[in-house]
């Protein structure tokens, strides 16, 4: 029990740092927030001790099946970006700093609004949060469940981050793209 606290207070402590860098303009110059800790975390998860749902194999068919609309909810999206020739570039930490490299370089000069980009704002964040439930699923893995709302609300900040630079880069178009996407999941229109 006492690894699932510690492991919760680094989970909330890489929330607490994602904000911070969010809302300082000094330190967006030098660096991104990193997921990196909360990604280790998130993946060893289900094969640390703790307690398992019952009725085994209904959860982990549900997982798999939610495991595989996670995997191609990003994978469309990406093919969408490659339509467009915008490549995802990862740049490594030493990297960004030794080239210098701002923000505004890595932001696309196109915005896409169409494929799954026209049901929600960041369709790979969404596949990722789709992944992680059905991933704890098929472990049965009960506190990785619970850990599902904070994984939310740093996918939710990461978002907000990308968001404030796209409102930047493309003003007005990208508001209007904003009230009618949702962010996460998708927006219930009203007939």
């Amino acid at each position: 029990m006492i690894i699932w606290i510690i492991l919760s207070l680094v989970l909330c402590l890489n929330i607490l740092i994602m904000w911070r860098i969010s809302i300082s303009e000094k330190l967006k110059k030098f660096t991104r927030p990193s997921a990196t800790p909360m990604g280790i975390i998130i993946f060893i998860s289900p094969f640390i001790e703790q307690y398992r749902l019952l009725d085994g194999i209904t959860f982990q068919i549900i997982g798999l099946v939610l495991i595989s609309l996670g995997i191609i909810s990003i994978i469309l999206a990406l093919m969408e970006f490659h339509k467009f020739g915008i490549t995802i570039k990862v740049i490594f930490r030493k990297e960004f700093q030794k080239k210098n490299v701002s923000n505004e370089q890595k932001i696309p000069q196109q915005l896409v609004t169409t494929g799954p980009y026209a049901i929600v704002r960041h369709p790979q964040m969404m596949g990722f949060i789709i992944f992680y439930i059905g991933y704890s699923l098929l472990f049965l893995a009960l506190y990785c469940l619970c850990w599902i709302p904070i994984l939310i609300v740093i996918v939710w900040i990461a978002a907000s981050i990308e968001e404030n630079d796209l409102e930047k880069q493309f003003g007005q178009k990208y508001q209007e793209y904003k009230k009618r996407v949702g962010t996460l999941f998708p927006r219930i229109r009203k007939k």
